[in-house]
């Protein structure tokens, strides 16, 4: 997808926000479909959760050993600046 579509929508009592017809058409999102949710720094990511689809959460873990395993190649300062907020991430995903 290449356009950028932007709305705002109100959370209800329970904080549940409803994801408008088109974006779940252009998403191919179904009634009842597994969707996963990340809490970033910069807000909340959303997307379609397929089973043995690697998790964001699998992601994170093997960005930091590759950021371990790359250390030298990469200096300390921005190996350990990379670790740390992928620990952050770790640490909000694992929650």
């Amino acid at each position: 997808m290449k356009k950028t579509i932007g709305i705002v929508r109100n959370t209800d009592d329970l904080g549940r926000i409803v994801i408008p017809a088109e974006m779940r058409r252009i998403l191919g999102i179904e009634v009842g479909e597994a969707l996963e949710m990340v809490l970033h720094e910069d807000g909340l990511f959303v997307r379609k959760y397929a089973e043995g689809q690697e998790s964001v959460a699998g992601k994170v873990k093997e960005l930091k050993a590759l950021v371990r395993a790359k250390k030298d190649e990469l200096g300390a300062e921005t190996a350990g600046e990379l670790y740390r907020h992928l620990a952050d991430m770790w640490e909000l995903l694992e929650g």
